[in-house]
């Protein structure tokens, strides 16, 4: 049984556009998602006051020649869905923005998206179902100076709920693809981001960092049938932040270590992940660590782990752990995970008539190899080091089609699952 029963669910999206001839675009959107939530006698669990809960989106846009602008209003009410970030309660203009483009040229003020590499530097993005809207409002400058060379600035601050951080965060990016401006066979693009976090400091400590820079380099080549990526990220030391306190005289610095390659041919892929992180939390508002709703967060740091396709496979699900936590033995992770994927064809033995489809999968993570000094909240620890093991996975899937009308998918899961480490409680669970 679930632990709160759902009477009704409601989703509704509608989309309107109009055009004319010499006048522009307009065009909007309206969506809402709705729940009635009700007392679970079996669970002994109440519903809350308000019952009717309803998050609305009313989305505004116009377009005419280079001009472009979009406004965004939001209504919770009488209060959001369960499991959201309180600071969307009420209702006001979410986002709003006016954006230029001509040739090369995108100016964009107001709120917006965007990505630096794999987003382990940087990434503002949206997800309504997840209550996250991490968009800087501000100003961003995108500018192609040719074909193959691509830099992007943007100054602002963070949205969080209908108000905005206290830091103020600046970026630049840069994009060269070598194999365009060199006309080579085997594509190769890299790049280089800077992003940059100022937060007045509110300490006695003269050296404490008020400005705190990250910078990335990275490359990605593709040949015949095969690809490499690699990326490195270094964070500038930052005020270490405990239990939401911010600690003086004691400043740590971090790092990232990315690397993805594969191999692609008819009826066969693999895919396999690499990734060492130390101390990357990163934040418009340095006392905003740790937070479940990732409000203030200013880079992105997935959990890289197979994506079930049931719910009793998702039971248990890795949270990545890029933090610092002396009191939890925490300084880091380190793992990856492979996908292997291969389609047997068909009227072949492994195949049969419609073709069979194997999909394997495992995945491996655990911590920094570190030491910890708890009274000083310090520690040393090396990114290319393992210690205990914090979450293991391994599963294999096929499916077969017998007729048009039956077919079949076995799937079998072996899950390692730290719960002390990745939710703060329980032992080590297998299964």
């Amino acid at each position: 049984m679930k632990k709160l029963l759902i009477a009704l669910v409601a989703l509704t999206t509608m989309q309107i556009t109009i055009a004319q001839e010499n006048r522009g675009t307009f065009s909007g959107g309206f969506e809402s998602n709705s729940q009635w939530y009700q007392d679970d006698e079996g669970l002994g669990t109440v519903a809350p006051q308000d019952q009717l809960r309803s998050n609305n989106y009313f989305t505004l846009r116009y377009s005419y020649d280079k001009f472009t602008a979009g406004i965004q209003y939001e209504l919770f009410a009488p209060n959001p869905l369960l499991g959201y970030f309180e600071g969307f309660e009420g209702n006001g203009i979410g986002t709003y923005y006016l954006n230029f483009k001509h040739e090369g040229l995108d100016i964009t003020g107001g709120h917006f998206y965007d990505q630096f590499g794999s987003g382990l530097i940087y990434r503002s993005w949206e997800d309504r179902q997840l209550g996250i809207d991490n968009s800087i409002r501000g100003v961003r400058i995108n500018y192609e100076f040719t074909d193959y060379l691509v830099a992007t600035a943007f100054t602002g601050n963070q949205r969080v709920g209908f108000e905005v951080s206290e830091g103020t965060i600046t970026g630049l990016n840069a994009e060269l693809d070598l194999s365009s401006a060199l006309d080579l066979e085997t594509g190769i693009q890299i790049g280089a981001s800077y992003v940059n976090r100022y937060q007045a400091s509110t300490s006695p400590d003269l050296n404490f960092p008020a400005d705190v820079g990250a910078y990335s380099a990275r490359a990605d080549i593709t040949f015949s049938k095969f690809f490499l990526g690699a990326e490195y990220v270094y964070k500038e030391q930052d005020a270490f932040v405990l239990d939401g306190f911010v600690t003086n005289n004691n400043y740590q610095d971090g790092r990232a270590l990315l690397l993805n390659t594969g191999y692609a041919t008819k009826g066969l892929g693999i895919n396999a992940t690499f990734r060492a992180v130390e101390n990357m939390g990163f934040y418009s508002d340095r006392e905003a660590s740790g937070n479940a709703f990732l409000t203030n967060t200013i880079n992105y740091v997935p959990g890289y782990t197979k994506q079930q396709d049931y719910a009793v496979s998702n039971i248990y699900v890795y949270a990545p752990q890029p933090f610092v936590s002396p009191g939890e033995g925490k300084a880091g992770e380190i793992g990856g995970q492979i996908d292997v994927y291969y389609t047997a064809k068909k009227g072949s033995t492994l195949g049969g008539k419609y073709g069979t489809k194997f999909e394997f999968n495992y995945a491996n993570w655990s911590g920094l190899d570190a030491t910890f000094d708890v009274t000083n909240n310090t520690y040393q620890a090396s990114l290319l080091s393992r210690n205990e093991k914090y979450f293991e996975e391994a599963s294999v899937a096929v499916k077969k089609r017998f007729s048009s009308n039956f077919s079949t998918i076995f799937t079998a899961v072996h899950t390692e699952y730290n719960t002390t480490i990745i939710e703060g409680s329980g032992d080590f669970l297998r299964g």
